[in-house]
């Protein structure tokens, strides 16, 4: 653990006096400039402190009411090398001597070219009664140098009053998160319908070496989820077909869940006004009718409750009491409709959706503002009647994947009702190598942050507590370009890799606008027809054909614009999923350990387009397409599978922006399939090859 305390505060260059601010490792910090305050501000040193006696206190005279008119602020330390491309956590201590106020911190980075940008910014509310600490994530990259700390404070006049500034380093070994999913061995079926190619050989600078024993994590058919919004309509039950490679369904919706009344018995009077939705509704997908499509296929549903109805929901009494209590009894009778009256088995339960966001109806009832502390102990109570109906079920607490003040707020109250965390994200930015690879490693420093903060806030170990992904997409409009397919295949390696038990991309069946839409299933696209694949679900779909049951440890040397996820299947097969962000094709070899001289049947398939411009909707499998100015095949069961005979001579052809899907099928006797013909009389090899 790193800790830096800094050493002398300045203002106009003047030192106001040591206080406990000591450098606790001199060797962190090799440049210390010290703190000072901007502004029409006075700096004091006072004796009263957080963790150890004495603090800065700053009195903001007077203000504009803007952020930056008043600021205390660092100078520049330097970033050793042991820290960066890590997940650190900063800290300080804050408070105030009157009203409750906001401070906004920002960490400013500058990186070995001397550019700057802001790498963290994030409010925290202080209060009168006691030194608050607040904790947040930072990640530093490789070519971060130096960064500075500033806390802008401009908002409302008043005394603010900092203290223990910190620098965390803690490693997280994701490897030990629990997760709820069942895992099930998987044994690879040879697709039906195929179509003889024959490899290129030759020397390539692209490798991708598997190590077949190394075992990363368990891949969970729940990993490959989607949100099945009420919104599609019970016509979805004609479209079962379309989601048989998905292992989880989110349902009635997202923030529609906050307003969402199962059994249609919408109440007459509310303390705000409220959208209400009806569960049982014709112009939506019932609760009946979800039963129904969940029954039809082989996933896990995830049941979002209405959490704000505790807030916004009216009782003779008008206490919160009872207004929680009314909340959570509605709750627990829609457990009792679904699994003892229907004996319908179903397992997850979250608690509300996205508590912690303003945009969510409920979240401010006449001036009241949800807080984490109150989310926390309602969802206990929620928890308690909900387990009296059926104890088997688990139940999710929302956190926010930016919201660090509310997460601590949360766990501490939920730590022992609680039987996994939620976390929502979308992303930015995701159209090149670079930019996806930012969205894995803020995925990653997310599900870290969890982990960390359980043990801070809970005292429970890091990994107790399992992590679904329960909402996520790419924002824009490459969501309906190539790109979006890359990001998806790119993110559901991630969220395997992070043990993330249970995962679903918002949303299935969703209408267009200005080319974007986070539907995964066209509708209502003039270019595309109605319920056909958008290159975002072609990743749910391959996945399921060709990734096996374990992720196993790979490696790829070559060009920095190729990614490989590998498996491999109970079966024996390996299951390998390689991107292409580059705008040329790439040559690949593949060495899994295998002599040279062995010759193995390979199947694949890849996804393309001819380039990600927005707008351009158009991709293809294995050459194939549809007749429409967008989309790809219609019925992506018609494709061929590619099959041919592969040893370290050969090499695949990766086309441009494509993802491709790889079985490699081992041969006990060391001979593959080498004609169109050997193909029809195909010999079968049960056994795994260790």
């Amino acid at each position: 653990t790193f800790l830096f305390l800094i050493a002398i505060l300045f203002v106009s260059f003047e030192s106001i006096g040591q206080n406990n601010l000591i450098t606790v490792n001199p060797d962190f910090v090799s440049n210390t400039d010290g703190w000072n305050a901007q502004g029409d501000v006075s700096l004091t040193h006072i004796q009263e402190g957080a963790e150890t006696p004495g603090a800065a206190k700053v009195n903001v005279i007077s203000t504009n009411g803007s952020w930056n008119s008043a600021k205390f602020k660092s100078g520049s330390f330097d970033i050793p090398q042991e820290n960066r491309n890590k997940l650190n956590f900063f800290s300080f201590y804050g408070k105030t001597q009157s009203n409750p106020k906001t401070v906004r911190i920002l960490i400013r980075v500058t990186n070995s070219s001397g550019e700057t940008s802001v790498i963290k910014s994030k409010a925290y509310n202080l209060n009168t009664e006691y030194f608050k600490e607040n904790t947040f994530p930072v990640y530093f990259k490789n070519d971060d140098v130096s960064f500075v700390v500033e806390l802008q404070i401009g908002i409302e006049a008043g005394i603010y009053i900092f203290d223990d500034f910190k620098l965390i380093y803690e490693p997280v070994d994701l490897s030990q998160v629990n997760q709820l999913g069942e895992w099930q061995p998987k044994n690879f079926l040879i697709p039906e319908n195929t179509e003889f190619v024959d490899l290129n050989e030759g020397n390539v600078d692209n490798t991708v070496t598997i190590d077949f024993s190394n075992v990363i994590a368990p891949v969970l058919r729940t990993q490959f989820g989607v949100n099945s919004n009420f919104r599609s309509k019970n016509s979805i039950l004609d479209r079962t077909n379309l989601y048989t490679e998905f292992g989880a369904f989110r349902f009635p919706a997202g923030s529609g869940s906050n307003q969402y009344f199962w059994d249609g018995n919408i109440p007459d009077t509310f303390l705000i006004d409220v959208n209400a939705y009806s569960g049982t509704s014709t112009n939506f997908l019932d609760i009946d009718h979800f039963l129904e499509f969940k029954n039809s296929l082989n996933g896990e549903p995830t049941i979002v409750i209405n959490y704000f109805y505790a807030r916004y929901g009216y009782t003779t009494e008008g206490t919160r009491e009872a207004r929680v209590k009314q909340a959570a009894e509605y709750a627990a009778a829609w457990v009792d409709y679904y699994n003892v009256e229907h004996n319908a088995g179903i397992k997850y339960w979250e608690i509300g959706n996205e508590c912690f966001g303003a945009w969510e109806t409920g979240y401010d009832v006449n001036g009241s503002i949800v807080t984490g502390k109150e989310y926390g102990e309602d969802f206990c109570v929620f928890a308690e009647k909900m387990k009296a109906v059926d104890s088997t079920i688990k139940i999710g607490a929302v956190l926010g994947s930016k919201y660090f003040d509310w997460n601590a707020e949360v766990l501490t109250e939920v730590k022992n009702s609680a039987d996994f965390l939620i976390m929502h994200n979308y992303y930015n930015n995701i159209e090149s190598s670079e930019g996806s690879e930012d969205a894995m490693v803020l995925t990653e420093n997310i599900m870290k942050s969890y982990q960390f903060f359980v043990s801070k806030y809970t005292g429970k170990p890091e990994g107790y507590f399992p992590v679904a992904f329960t909402e996520y997409n790419s924002q824009g409009p490459h969501t309906t370009t190539i790109a979006n397919g890359l990001f998806i295949a790119d993110i559901l390696g991630e969220i395997v890799k992070d043990r993330f038990f249970l995962s679903s991309i918002w949303v299935n069946e969703w209408g267009i606008n200005n080319n974007e839409t986070h539907g995964i299933i066209s509708k209502g696209d003039p270019d595309q027809p109605d319920y056909t694949a958008r290159q975002s679900y072609t990743p749910y779909y391959y996945y399921g054909k060709c990734f096996g049951d374990q992720m196993i440890k790979s490696s790829l040397s070559g060009s920095d614009q190729l990614k490989v996820y590998a498996s491999k299947f109970s079966s024996g097969e390996i299951g390998l999923t390689i991107l292409n962000f580059a705008s040329n094709n790439q040559p690949v070899k593949i060495d899994y350990g295998q002599s040279d001289t062995t010759a193995d049947t390979i199947f694949y398939y890849s996804v393309y387009a001819d380039n990600q411009n927005i707008g351009n909707k158009k991709f293809y499998v294995n050459g194939y397409t549809g007749n429409t100015p967008g989309g790809g095949p219609v019925n992506l069961d018609s494709v061929p599978a590619f099959m041919s005979v592969i040893t370290k001579n050969n090499y695949i052809n990766l086309p441009k922006y494509s993802i491709t899907y790889i079985v490699i099928r081992k041969s006990e006797s060391g001979v593959g399939i080498k004609t169109q013909e050997e193909k029809q009389t195909m010999i079968l090899y049960p056994n795994p090859v260790s």
